[in-house]
């Protein structure tokens, strides 16, 4: 029986030998991670709110097929940023929100092949929060020639895209 239980060892020995196993099982490969975040850093440099903040955004831009993902929060007093927000220029984006009624009742335009035509620009801003009392929710898009004019016009809050 001795025999028998050597001669075993010594084959799975040469079996691992010849296959070029080891006995020592190797490191896991790492997951995959989810595409970097290409949020700007947290801005610190905004005050503390000292009055009723009212705007608070989260602003979410999808840069087509899940390639890059970023969210960015606003804060607003009337046109001053207060913290915490996370947008470089957010003092710009809050004098843009307290300048307009309209701008967040602007609905996407369909492509068409004469005036709003295909960009190629998967690119969509989602907007939600509250501002001036109002629940919003909306998005802005890149895939045409007519959103881009729209995005372009709300840059300060959404960025270049």
């Amino acid at each position: 029986m001795k025999k028998l239980w050597a001669a075993f060892a010594l084959a799975a020995a040469l079996v691992t030998t010849v296959s070029g196993c080891t006995i020592v099982d190797e490191p896991a490969p790492a997951p995959m991670s989810p595409p970097e975040a290409t949020a700007p850093p947290l801005v610190t440099d905004y005050p503390t709110a000292t009055g009723t903040v009212d705007t608070k955004l989260v602003i979410t831009l999808l840069q087509g097929n899940s390639l890059g993902v970023s969210t960015r929060e606003l804060n607003c007093v009337g046109t001053q940023a207060v913290v915490p927000t996370t947008i470089v220029d957010a003092d710009a984006a809050c004098a843009l929100i307290a300048g307009s009624d309209k701008l967040f009742s602007k609905e996407p335009v369909p492509t068409d092949s004469k005036k709003c035509t295909d960009t190629g620009n998967q690119v969509v801003a989602d907007v939600f929060g509250e501002s001036k009392g109002k629940h919003i929710r909306v998005s802005f898009q890149r895939n045409n020639l007519c959103n881009t004019k729209v995005w372009d016009a709300v840059s300060p809050l959404i960025g270049l895209g």
